[in-house]
Parts: C-alpha cells; structure tokens; sequence
C-alpha cells in the first residue's frame, strides 16, 4: 500500500529568525544590540513538502508488516535566504495490528539544511503503543530517541542526545466525526554544552472535527516549560523558558485525490533571558494531492 502526498505552501511569517522585537537588549554589563538578521524580520516563503510510505504485510490478517516512509520538506524565503530549511527523513520498521491494539517500531535517518548548507544529521528510533478500549476511547504512548550531529566544528556544542515520553489519551465521538485528545510529555536533552541542554515538561488539548463534506477543522493547544541546565552568554542566571502555541487548520478535500488548506500558527516564547523571546505567526495557504 502506497500512500504518496505532495503538497505546495505558501507562508506568510511575522517572524522568520525567531528572533525578538527590540534590537536593543540588556545584558551583563550593559545593553547588546542585535544584527538586523537577528532581530524580528518578517518574510514571506514558498514550501514544498513530499511524503510517502510503503506498507508491507507479511500475510496474516491481524499480524506483523513492516513500514518504510520518506518525508521531505524544503522551504525558500523570498527576500532572507539565509533563513532557508530543507530536511529529508526516511524511517523504517515494523508495525503490529491487532484487535485492539497497535504497536509500532520505526527507526529512521534524518538530514537537514540551513542557508544552503549541511547543519545536522540525526538518528531516531521511535517506538509507540496505541490500546482501543473501545469504539469511543484509546490510549497512546510514544517514545523517541534522538542523537544528532552537527557538521560544522563550531556547532560542536550543539551536538545532542534527546530523549522524549508522551501519552495520549483521545475520545472519539458519534461515528469519530469529533476526537478530542489531550498529550502530556517530558523532554529531555544532553547536548555537548551544558547550555543548550534542557528538561522540559509539556501538555497539549487538540480537537478534530471531519464532516462527510470532506471538510475538516482542527485546533491544538499546547503550552510547554523548558529549563536549561547552565546560564547562556551575556546572562547570569540558567535560562528558563515558557512556550503557548495555537494551531489551527481547515481543509477541503475535492476531485477526489486533491485538497486544500489554511492554517495559522502562533506561537509566544517567554524567557528570564530577553535574547530568547520572541513572538511569532504564520498564516499558510496549501494545495496538493494525495493517492
């Protein structure tokens, strides 16, 4: 069973550097100004995403197949090409199906660009566990290991092992035209450097509505807590930071295979260190197709 998706996008970003919204910030020992590069710029960008998987069944109904997927996204800003993204994916493992239950092994190669260049690649085993109680509610558990290298020496220091646990609850509503689910997870990183090393906790509430028009509306909440292990430069204190986001995405499904959507994103980053906060929104327009 093949399942290919492509899809093309076109982002309007409020902030495409993440960066904050003054230029001049205090630090230890007076005020940092920031590049222009480096401070809030807003842009706009065209994004292509691909992704497919192959699923093979071994035979027995109720049984053991095995899954290979490919993801691909590439992003172009139209005016700041040093904030340009490519990242290409390609997991595989074995799935296993039964009455009630499903679990999943994949483990899979990640590589990613930035301005153009190689920043890192990273090697992923995540493994999951979904129990259906019922038609009405199940319950999921994932886990995902994470190591990553970075190819440039002077990135050394980001170079980490991730560790991350969730669990899903998710209710299903008159003939699963509605879910709701709630995700509460736990994050840990071990960077190279003690400074980009964190502990973080976080929950998220999300809602699916998928009407029989083909129409679909989903909204998440997710709010999350990250606090670093040894002060970052120019501070004098370890950096905490908090984090609420909001998606939310309507989609149409027409002649069959194609679709279309509009999503917006937001996101408003809180830090005890000024360099580190940030607000940011996109607004994306997509259409694709999929078989």
């Amino acid at each position: 069973m093949e399942c290919p998706l492509f899809a093309g996008h076109h982002v309007c970003d409020t902030n495409a550097s993440s960066g904050p919204g003054n230029r001049e910030l205090s630090v230890i020992g007076g005020t940092l100004t920031l590049a222009d590069e480096s401070k809030q710029i807003r842009d706009e960008a065209l994004v292509t995403s691909l992704s497919g998987n192959y699923l093979y069944d071994l035979g027995e109904r109720q049984g053991i197949m095995w899954n290979t997927a490919v993801s691909l996204y590439d992003s172009a800003y139209l005016s700041h090409s040093q904030f340009n993204y490519f990242m290409v994916d390609l997991a595989t493992g074995p799935w296993w199906a039964g009455r009630k239950d499903i679990v999943k092994l994949p483990f899979g190669y990640k590589e990613q660009y930035y301005e153009s260049e190689r920043l890192s690649h990273v090697f992923h085993v995540d493994p999951s566990y979904e129990h259906f109680f019922n038609q009405y509610f199940s319950v999921k558990g994932e886990y995902s290991y994470n190591k990553e290298f970075y190819y440039k020496k002077s990135n050394a220091s980001l170079d980490n092992i991730t560790h991350s646990y969730e669990i899903t609850p998710a209710i299903y509503l008159a003939n699963r035209m509605h879910t709701i689910s709630g995700t509460l997870g736990w994050e840990n990183r071990n960077a190279d450097a003690r400074k980009y090393s964190y502990d973080s906790c976080y929950y998220a509430l999300s809602y699916l509505l998928s009407l029989p028009t083909r129409t679909s509306f989903f909204f998440r909440y997710k709010w999350s807590r990250k606090d670093y292990k040894e002060k970052p430069t120019f501070y004098n204190l370890p950096r905490e930071d908090t984090q609420d986001s909001i998606t939310a995405v309507i989609s149409q499904e027409f002649l069959k295979h194609f679709f279309s959507s509009f999503a917006i994103n937001y996101t408003d980053n809180n830090s005890n260190a000024s360099l580190y906060e940030y607000e940011k929104a996109t607004y994306t327009l997509s259409l694709g197709f999929a078989f």
